[in-house]
């Protein structure tokens, strides 16, 4: 597949690295590190994991307030 640098499209970026998620690219013109866009997340999953987090930092944050009161 032909890939183009989604910022200046210049053809044939390089593989920069890959995870066990996505690979990501790097254009040779201006040097932007991307991910195919084939490869991104739906909108369903990218929320799925936005409120993931949300909720982490949410138990964190309790944990901390009421950790305020447990060491007394």
């Amino acid at each position: 597949m032909m890939r183009r640098c989604p910022l200046c499209h210049a053809q044939e970026p390089a593989l920069y690295h890959q995870d066990r998620r996505r690979d990501y690219y790097q254009c040779a013109t201006c040097a932007l590190v991307f991910v195919p866009s084939e490869q991104h997340l739906t909108a369903a999953a990218e929320k799925a994991e936005y409120d993931q987090h949300q909720t982490r930092r949410r138990i964190r944050d309790i944990g901390a307030f009421w950790g305020v009161y447990l060491i007394r």
